[in-house]
């Protein structure tokens, strides 16, 4: 096992802050942060992690002692390929950041074929099914972007917001 995996599956059963054990149903906020050289995981109540993890490489929330029988989540690959398609029409920024977001995660299921692209500021894809080509501009992610980004797909996936 890699040393990051180590880390990412590693949960605490107390709040590293205010050393409160964790009771089911509770909240907790795990912050990947990187110091001394090497990543560490933090989790937190989400009374101590209010402000505490706005310097975090990333955050994740999850319900103590309420497991998801089913896995994760299933992408839909259907859903998602029309989801492209609605929004290759859209010229609006939210719009085009996630065609960006979307085209990767059908290039992940094998649903689009990447081409090589005119520019090093683009996506140029295929569907494998329809031979259907889309050129994405690929949105510039500073923090501002990445947390649009995080809204967006917390909206269209109905996902709980990390703090």
């Amino acid at each position: 096992m890699q040393e990051w995996e180590r880390i990412l599956r590693r949960e605490n059963a107390q709040c590293e802050a205010c050393a409160r054990r964790f009771q089911d149903g509770d909240a907790a906020i795990s912050a990947l942060e990187w110091s001394g050289g090497a990543f560490l995981r933090r989790d937190l109540c989400a009374a101590c992690a209010s402000g505490s993890t706005s310097t975090a490489f990333a955050t994740w929330k999850r319900r103590i002692g309420i497991k998801n029988e089913s896995g994760p989540p299933k992408l839909d690959v259907a859903y998602l390929t029309e989801f492209l398609k609605r929004l290759d029409r859209e010229t609006d920024v939210p719009s085009r950041r996630m065609a960006y977001i979307v085209a990767l995660l059908l290039i992940r299921r094998r649903a689009l074929e990447q081409l090589p692209s005119p520019s090093e500021n683009s996506l140029r894809v295929r569907l494998r099914k329809e031979e259907r080509e889309f050129t994405i501009e690929v949105p510039v992610l500073d923090g501002p972007t990445v947390a649009a980004i995080e809204e967006d797909l917390a909206k269209v996936f109905k996902l709980e917001p990390a703090v």
